[in-house]
């Protein structure tokens, strides 16, 4: 009961509750910098579950490194700058200066300001809307005289880790080969923005249906967004996956898998499951709910996924 018996205990706060944010509105200069998408100095970094990500440059010297997606609603694009600070852009069809509006988090809404400049609105953004943008699975824009957008968040906390690394590396992508050692399953802390110290846990055992029994490392880490707990469990040796968890609640676990090359690769939702045959004595389980996306289905294939850990 060691690893599950901690999962599913869920926080009442997960419902957030709406909040007024009024964000600094920015100079005419790096809005038009971004909303140029074939501005000679945004160079390519990498591509990650569907995000473009790219290093930003201005006169030669980096100025952050970008996220964005295309979709039928249009160019969605995040900054993170050299300071740290994040900064939204969107596709607008208002002039002038600035004007008023909301963004909204898997429907909760969040009062907002935006600057204008050729077709762009941009807003900056907290650490904490930060947070929501990487847990959440939709998010939404209205803009006062447009009619209202969304995207899907499918890959956002990959596409995220991807935009951190790309500042740290100065906007220069590592030479490409295959990885072989885990990378770390990097999560957010909530109060300073760092990654907390894994919590060591001595005997946790995993099982899956493919590789069998096999002892694990656990690692946990601060909980943001619907979640009420995240952590990992890896394999101390040999060729078993990684799994990393998410757990809103008993029904609603987001599982990211990784098989020791590559990238993380997102699995869904996953939800408790009982009695699994062949599953260790005492052991939790938990396997992908019926309902999926296309992303999600695509990397569970055919093969038959069950988790279970005690």
């Amino acid at each position: 009961m060691f690893v599950f018996g901690l999962l599913f205990e869920t926080k009442m706060e997960i419902l957030m509750p709406k909040v007024k944010i009024v964000s600094f509105l920015i100079s005419a200069a790096v809005g038009t910098f971004l909303a140029n998408t074939g501005f000679a100095q945004n160079a390519p970094y990498a591509t990650v579950k569907g995000w473009a990500v790219a290093s930003a440059k201005s006169n030669g010297a980096l100025t952050g490194c970008t996220m964005s997606k295309t979709t039928a609603a249009g160019r969605l694009t995040l900054i993170k700058f050299t300071s740290g600070k994040w900064r939204l852009f969107v596709p607008t069809r208002q002039s002038g200066t600035f004007g008023g509006g909301i963004v909204s988090y898997d429907k909760a809404d969040v009062d907002s300001q935006f600057g204008f400049s050729r077709g762009s609105a941009s807003r900056d953004m907290s650490a904490d809307e930060i947070s929501r943008f990487k847990a959440g699975r939709e998010f939404g824009v209205q803009i006062n005289g447009d009619a209202p957008l969304s995207w899907a968040l499918t890959g956002s906390t990959a596409a995220a880790l991807k935009v951190d690394e790309c500042v740290s590396n100065k906007g220069i992508p590592p030479a490409a080969k295959a990885q072989t050692t885990r990378p770390q399953a990097q999560r957010p802390n909530s109060q300073s923005g760092a990654r907390p110290s894994a919590q060591a846990a001595s005997g946790p055992v995993c099982w899956t249906v493919t590789s069998g029994t096999y002892d694990c490392v656990y690692e946990e880490y601060d909980a943001t967004g619907r979640f009420s707990r995240e952590y990992a469990l890896s394999p101390k040796s040999g060729d078993a996956p990684a799994f990393d968890i998410r757990v809103a609640s008993e029904q609603d676990v987001e599982v990211n898998v990784w098989f020791g090359t590559g990238p993380w690769q997102y699995m869904g939702i996953w939800q408790a499951v009982q009695n699994v045959a062949g599953a260790p004595a005492g052991a939790e389980c938990i396997e992908p709910a019926s309902n999926q996306t296309a992303e999600a289905r695509n990397n569970l294939g055919q093969d038959a996924w069950v988790f279970c850990a005690r």
